[in-house]
């Protein structure tokens, strides 16, 4: 099931952090906003968790502070 999730995130700080974080997200077709600090992705439940995903922030060096479904 296609599910949309909006993650608040902090740590982004300039247009190189939007662009790590659209290449390491890039298969959940991200949609990055610097000005909100935030990332919204559509991903598929079958394949991927929430938590797994949450995850995927995190390992590119971002702390998630909320965690928002779509």
């Amino acid at each position: 099931m296609i599910k949309k999730v909006l993650f608040k995130i902090e740590g982004m700080s300039c247009g190189n952090c939007v662009k790590k974080v659209e290449q390491g997200l890039s298969e959940y077709s991200p949609q990055v906003s610097l000005e909100n600090q935030s990332v919204s992705v559509s991903y598929d439940s079958d394949e991927i968790t929430l938590k797994d995903l949450k995850g995927q922030v995190e390992d590119l060096g971002y702390e998630v502070l909320e965690v928002t479904q779509e």
